[in-house]
């Protein structure tokens, strides 16, 4: 069936276990508070379903560590840092369930807030790893600051209504539980405000960050509910806010899991689009400011936070729309910078940093790449006999040639005046060979016709392949091959000249 399909391709093995769980513990847990809204076997139900979702994360993330060699030292100890964040909330939640859940015991603070501190600090420095992309203007960081600053204050402005102030005004605990009180609510903000750096800065909204960023983000909406829902005199008892923090489980485990199975591939901030979190968060801070004006007189104070938050969102809308129509301008003059504009092939320094990628990814399968370095031949005879525009004409026809003559995950990209880089990912040494010469064959299979001119054009190829090898080595030695067949064919030019010269 359909859905047996879609889940088999983004629901890898290794997470078919907390996935299943999860939609089984949301139908018993469904069932089971229609018919028991209280009772001991329910709570001791609830605090267990943390433990095989944290559970399976802390080993996919274990093997994710010790089987993913190509990844960056970055992203190593990103993933590092959210694996023990799993591990420890693990042994919170664990606490947690034999306490509460066993021996029917709700110690606070107690084992398990040791885990649940820990766990908040080891996540923020994952997600402070998680991204790094090219140095950002001065201009660019502003905005980025802004956007972040936008969230993190919707952010606490919720948890100050919701989690923070009612545990302040109530002052009831002292010591080391207020400590508590206000340290976690201060960690959901902070962690908020890190989750809101790497959505803004991140370009390519891979899986694994966003399965962190929903992760996280029903992580804080469960904290901020919950002290709010638990209020006494409330009407809601705030157990159904356990769908949210299991979710948050599996959405973690999930991350490990996409991150264990995607390829190499460095996250950039290049050509972001503007984000909606910003817009998000300004309409989520006037909800919450026109919630807090309900309980006041409609005149001055209710209707003013009504017209502040209509000014808001329009403002914050208006600003969006502008931002959108300048990155895509800025897309366009990115589009221009990294093809060629006389062959269309890629651009050097856009071929180098893909080419880079490529080979990451053949080292992380354990395989080989290719690099080809091409050079035409006579071809500043092209220029002094006919002219430049002649011999740009003869440059777009070959790249055009060698385009048609590769594999088509293969890069090509103008390295030079009159060279071109090929990158062959998964290549070793005979396929590299006979890319080669059927390129070289390709390319002098007929002249090219120019106005009256017919231009005999040829190429000349060094190949290179390797394995664990990065893409400079590669190149060079190409360039070393290429140099030692143009050699050979002088040498051979020169002896065939000679030869006739004495008959």
């Amino acid at each position: 069936m359909w859905w047996r399909s879609w889940a088999a391709d983004r629901i890898g093995p290794g997470l078919r276990v907390p996935a299943t769980w999860l939609v089984a513990y949301y139908a018993v847990y469904a069932v089971w508070f229609a018919l028991t809204p209280d009772g001991e076997r329910k709570t001791a139900w609830s605090d267990f379903a943390y433990l095989p979702a944290e559970g399976t994360g802390v080993l996919l993330g274990l093997t994710l560590l010790i089987t993913r060699r190509g990844l960056g030292r970055r992203q190593r100890l990103s993933w590092l840092f959210v694996t023990a964040a799993i591990a420890c909330r693990l042994f919170a939640d664990a606490s947690w369930w034999w306490l509460e859940g066993i021996r029917h015991l709700t110690p606070f603070p107690g084992q398990s807030d040791v885990g649940y501190s820990a766990f908040y600090p080891l996540l923020l420095l994952g997600l402070l790893m998680m991204v790094r992309g090219r140095r950002a203007t001065r201009r660019e960081r502003l905005v980025d600051g802004l956007d972040v600053l936008t969230i993190t204050a919707a952010a606490f402005g919720a948890v100050w209504y919701f989690a923070l102030g009612p545990v302040i005004v109530d002052g009831t605990d002292h010591g080391l539980a207020a400590f508590l009180d206000v340290y976690y609510p201060v960690a959901d903000v902070v962690l908020v405000a890190a989750a809101a750096r790497v959505l803004i800065r991140t370009a390519g909204r891979s899986m694994p960050v966003l399965l962190v960023l929903a992760a996280c983000i029903l992580l804080v909406a469960a904290d901020t509910a919950y002290p709010y829902l638990s209020v006494p005199g409330s009407a809601i008892g705030g157990e159904w806010v356990d769908l949210l923090w299991v979710g948050s489980c599996v959405a973690t485990a999930a991350a490990v899991d996409a991150r264990r199975r995607a390829p190499v591939r460095a996250m950039s901030d290049r050509d972001r689009p503007p984000s909606l979190a910003p817009l998000v968060a300004v309409l989520g801070a006037g909800l919450v400011l026109v919630r807090a004006a309900f309980q006041l007189p409609p005149y001055p104070v209710l209707a003013t936070a009504v017209a502040v938050v209509v000014v808001m969102s329009s403002s914050a809308w208006r600003q969006l729309i502008a931002s959108r129509e300048y990155a895509q301008l800025a897309m366009r003059y990115r589009q221009l910078a990294i093809r060629d504009a006389l062959t269309g092939v890629m651009s050097r320094a856009e071929g180098l940093a893909q080419g880079a990628v490529l080979v990451a990814q053949s080292t992380e399968r354990n395989l080989p790449c290719g690099v080809l370095m091409l050079d035409m031949d006579r071809f500043k005879q092209v220029n002094d006999d006919l002219g430049h525009q002649a011999g740009d004409a003869v440059l777009a026809a070959v790249a055009h040639r060698v385009t048609a003559a590769v594999r088509d995950h293969d890069l090509v990209a103008r390295y030079g005046g009159d060279e071109f880089l090929v990158v062959l990912p998964g290549a070793d040494d005979a396929t590299a060979a006979e890319i080669a010469e059927r390129i070289e064959q390709n390319v002098a299979a007929e002249p090219v016709r120019i106005a009256d001119h017919v231009v005999p054009v040829a190429v000349t190829a060094g190949a290179s392949s390797a394995t664990g090898v990065d893409l400079p080595y590669l190149v060079a030695q190409a360039d070393a091959a290429l140099l030692t067949r143009k050699a050979a064919h002088r040498q051979f030019g020169a002896t065939v000249i000679a030869r006739a010269e004495r008959h």
